[in-house]
């Protein structure tokens, strides 16, 4: 039988008003793997957070196994940028990590000024290393960080993309092999062949992982448990998210019949007030208590759907037509002689490795970086939205409505209709509360809602999107 290794007893937690935990209580075993879902911003990034102990909770109790070990994967990838990945991965707070960088320096020492003291220092460390098999772990080390693409470990934070950055924060949390894994959105920015590798490793992995994911593939390989957020209430479900999948379903079926019988018995009692007083057989006041009952006891509730739809300009005889443009950063080719010319309704997915210069190619068709030869000509009637990986435009104390306001107070939807910046918001769910909210309340999930918005409400023809779907429920 596995054994607990985290409790968690009556949390409560509230963030900007909006409910998250509500007098939870549960326990989190050994081996599990939990997958965390949930709407937008219904807190499964601060769950994480206070079991990190980063997050303070309201009030209740969370309680690790002694000597159990945590190791936490952000959302967003907090590296040091002047920094080298040797330093990153190397400069980790894991004991065997403290003796082989120990090791390094009497190395580098010795090689400047040998001394018969210095030798002795180095003899223990390498006894002290081997009875503690401290290689094993600079080998794993290695072995991750060549499975990540990184031969180069003298390599400038500064110089990666985002996928490649997102890969070396992962490599920094799985050198440990903490006992407990946390991850907020593990996958995002990740190329194919690393989320493949990466979901076998958790799925063979001896240790507790819960995770956040919006990858539906990846969610349901990996967890063996779920874990449903829904306002302030924790729900259970003991398997993967496809059997998550079919006991919602069955849930909404019952619920749909409750409705249905609430609905019937309603129509009776309303039909029976309706009838003469001779007719009726018992006192009115039981059958309004009743009615009253069944009003306010509707079992559904409100689903909420985006609503996307806005007028577009019409585009010419030229879009956009790129003619051998080239691009490399040292000795690095990104492209080089790239032709297209664009057509209407084209959808076009690039694809390719972290590194290999998806996000420059885009940078580059916006005249944000210039490429090293050729030409981009932009039709005259082509207007470009452009939706970028990283957002970097908010201001945290703006509003979510003082945002979009400032972009414009009205927009035109597809069916010509002109809608207050209110309206919108309301369409892309964000009620009259959320939208005073403050911007640095928001999710990553609803901050990303807020920017599609900001990036198509303009109708614009040519839509450009950068890893679109990150963080989005």
């Amino acid at each position: 039988m596995s054994k607990n290794i985290i409790s968690i007893e009556e949390l409560n937690k509230s963030f900007a008003e909006k409910l998250i935990c509500k007098n939870n209580s549960f326990g989190i075993f050994e081996n599990e793997k939990i997958g965390l879902v949930g709407i937008n911003g219904c807190g499964k990034s601060t769950l994480l957070k206070l079991l990190v102990g980063i997050e303070p909770a309201d009030s209740g109790k969370i309680t690790f196994r002694k000597n159990i070990r945590t190791g936490y994967l952000p959302q967003i990838p907090q590296l040091d940028s002047e920094k080298t990945i040797y330093e990153e991965i190397y400069f980790s707070d894991h004991p065997q990590f403290d003796l082989l960088r120990k090791y390094y320096n009497i190395l580098k020492e010795l090689e400047t000024e040998p001394t018969p003291a210095l030798e002795k220092k180095h003899h223990r460390i390498i006894k002290e290393i081997e009875s503690k098999d401290a290689w094993k772990i600079e080998i794993k080390a290695k072995s991750i960080l060549d499975k990540f693409g990184f031969s180069d470990v003298n390599q400038k934070i500064s110089t990666l993309s985002g996928g490649q950055k997102r890969r070396i924060d992962l490599a920094r949390v799985l050198m440990d092999e903490p006992d407990v894994l946390l991850l907020d959105e593990p996958t995002n920015h990740l190329d194919i062949d690393t989320i493949e590798w990466f979901q076998d490793y958790l799925s063979n992995y001896k240790g507790t992982i819960i995770f956040v994911t919006h990858d539906r593939y990846f969610l349901d390989a990996v967890s063996d448990k779920i874990i449903e957020m829904d306002n302030g209430n924790i729900n259970f479900f003991k398997g993967n998210y496809s059997y998550y999948l079919r006991k919602k379903e069955q849930q909404n079926i019952d619920v749909q019949r409750k409705e249905t019988r609430r609905k019937t018995q309603l129509k009776k009692e309303l039909k029976w007030l309706q009838r003469g007083a001779r007719a009726r057989t018992s006192k009115p006041k039981d059958h309004l208590d009743r009615v009253k009952e069944l009003i306010d006891k509707s079992y559904l509730s409100e689903n909420k759907e985006l609503d996307i739809s806005f007028k577009t300009k019409r585009l010419g005889k030229t879009i956009l037509e790129i003619r051998n443009i080239s691009k490399q950063y040292d000795d690095k080719i990104l492209f080089s002689n790239f032709n297209h010319n664009f057509q209407k309704l084209e959808r076009i997915g690039i694809i390719g490795l972290n590194g290999c210069g998806k996000t420059t190619l885009l940078k580059c068709i916006m005249e944000e970086i210039e490429s090293d030869s050729g030409s981009i000509k932009v039709g005259v009637n082509t207007s470009f939205s452009y939706f970028q990986q990283y957002i970097d435009e908010f201001e945290n104390n703006q509003t979510v409505l003082g945002y979009i306001q400032e972009f414009a107070h009205n927009i035109r939807t597809a069916d010509g209709i002109l809608h207050s910046a209110s309206k919108m918001l309301q369409r892309f769910l964000f009620d009259g509360k959320m939208q005073q909210s403050k911007l640095e309340n928001l999710s990553g999930g609803e901050k990303k809602r807020l920017y599609l918005l900001r990036s198509l409400m303009f109708g614009n023809n040519f839509i450009i999107l950068d890893e679109p779907t990150n963080d989005l429920d």
